[in-house]
């Protein structure tokens, strides 16, 4: 079974079709408002935009016009009339990792869908944080849509065991169900950084799970005499420092 929904909370009234071929991204809208605000306009009117306006993205586009409420106003009513947001339901629904869904998966579902159509580039619309990203392209007479979400890898394993998905991204093995079928795309690195004072040479994979399993505590449980190095004396407890505890990543 390959099995994610895709919200947005609210639908900005949506620019003609025309405009939509290369909308702008946030990064283009600030830096164009930084330098030149009358290009600024016209670039919208011409191109459109292919994000929502969220309250971090408007501070900082905020920040680059120099705080003009006059001028923010302005802009955030061409945005909402140049708005190149995709209506209609998915066709296919990606959710999980942020690992995977911030990056790799969106360029992976762009070149998919450029298969489909070389010809017609296929149109991006990222909503606010750009966590979660929806892709078009037309085959034919028909228009693909496929959306991706990048929340974390236990969200997206749940929603694929309800149905609520299509394909679940997840930065860590999931083997609870028999009837999901993993497919591994990417190996990912992960450094391991210790105090420059600390004697250890290496670590093994088996250590590694001790320490961030909380089965080893101590450094003298690595057969390290940490609190004899030095002058000072140095608390022999492993403290771990990692990811929140919500994100999968770190098991």
């Amino acid at each position: 079974m390959l099995i994610v929904t895709f919200a947005i909370v609210c639908e900005p009234r949506q620019a003609a079709s025309q405009i939509c071929s290369y909308p702008l991204n946030i990064g283009q809208v600030r830096d164009l408002a930084a330098s030149n605000y009358a290009l600024l306009k016209s670039t919208i009117s011409v191109q459109g935009v292919g994000f929502l306006l969220c309250p971090d993205d408007e501070k900082r586009l905020s920040d680059s016009l120099g705080g003009d409420q006059s001028k923010i106003g302005e802009i955030r009513g061409i945005i909402d009339r140049n708005n190149c947001y995709i209506p209609g339901s998915p066709s296919l629904r990606i959710q999980g990792s942020s690992t995977i869904g911030e990056r790799l998966m969106p360029r992976i579902v762009y070149k998919f869908l450029l298969s489909l159509n070389p010809v017609a580039k296929p149109k991006i619309f990222a909503d606010c944080g750009g966590d979660r990203t929806r892709f078009s392209v037309l085959e034919g007479q028909d228009s693909h849509i496929i959306d991706v979400a990048a929340t974390d890898s236990g969200e997206g394993y749940n929603l694929l065991r309800h149905s609520q998905i299509d394909i679940a991204m997840s930065s860590v093995p999931q083997t609870r169900d028999r009837d999901i079928r993993e497919i591994a795309i990417a190996t990912d690195q992960i450094g391991i950084i210790v105090n420059k004072l600390n004697p250890l040479p290496q670590l093994t994979l088996e250590q590694l799970k001790g320490i961030f399993g909380g089965g080893v505590t101590k450094w003298s449980d690595l057969s390290v005499n940490i609190a004899s190095r030095g002058k000072d004396q140095i608390d022999d407890h492993i403290i771990v420092f990692s990811r929140e505890r919500f994100c999968t990543s770190v098991r």
